[in-house]
C-alpha cells in the first residue's frame, strides 16, 4: 500500500519526524552491518600542511605584488 508521503517524497520534507520514526521502526536499515570509519592521516600533520600552504601562497602573493610595476 503506497502512502501520499511515499508516492511523493517531497512531502517527507515537511515532516522529519514521520521520516526519523520510519528509519528507526525499518527492518531493513536495522539488518545493514555498520562500521565506524576514521581518517588514517594525523590531524597536527593536516593542520601543518594547510600551515605551509598558506606561507606559500603569502610568498607566491609577495612576490608577484613586488614584481608587479603597475
Amino acid at each position: 500500500m503506497i502512502t501520499s508521503s511515499l508516492a511523493n517524497p517531497f512531502v517527507l520534507l515537511l515532516n522529519p519526524e514521520e521520516v526519523l520514526r520510519a528509519m528507526q521502526n525499518s527492518e531493513r536499515l536495522q539488518g545493514l552491518q555498520r562500521r565506524v570509519f576514521r581518517p588514517l592521516e594525523d590531524s597536527s600533520a593536516v593542520s601543518g600542511l594547510a600551515r605551509d600552504a598558506a606561507s606559500f601562497d603569502a610568498l607566491i602573493d609577495g612576490d608577484l605584488e613586488e614584481e608587479d610595476p603597475m
